[in-house]
């Protein structure tokens, strides 16, 4: 109720600035969020492309731990060794 009373002279916004307020919340580059492009494992620090690269990585070094990264891996990388 006091949220009510303190605001009541605050006109109400309209469906379309309700509308582009959604859009600016839900883009990354506006809402200062930058979208994943790897995958990176927490335990040593390698990235990979995909899913399946970072999961034959997890099978072979038992390493668990991963994160969604903004780093791009270029095309020659090396994204999975053996250890």
């Amino acid at each position: 109720m006091d949220h009510i009373l303190a605001n009541a002279e605050r006109p109400v916004p309209s469906a379309e600035e309700l509308a582009e307020d959604d859009d600016e919340a839900l883009n990354p580059a506006v809402a200062g969020m930058a979208e994943a492009k790897s995958i990176k494992c927490s335990e040593c620090g390698k990235i990979f492309r995909s899913q399946a690269t970072a999961s034959f990585h997890a099978e072979r070094s038992g390493h668990q731990e991963f994160e969604e990264s903004t780093e791009e891996v270029s095309n020659l990388a090396v994204v999975c060794s053996t250890e």
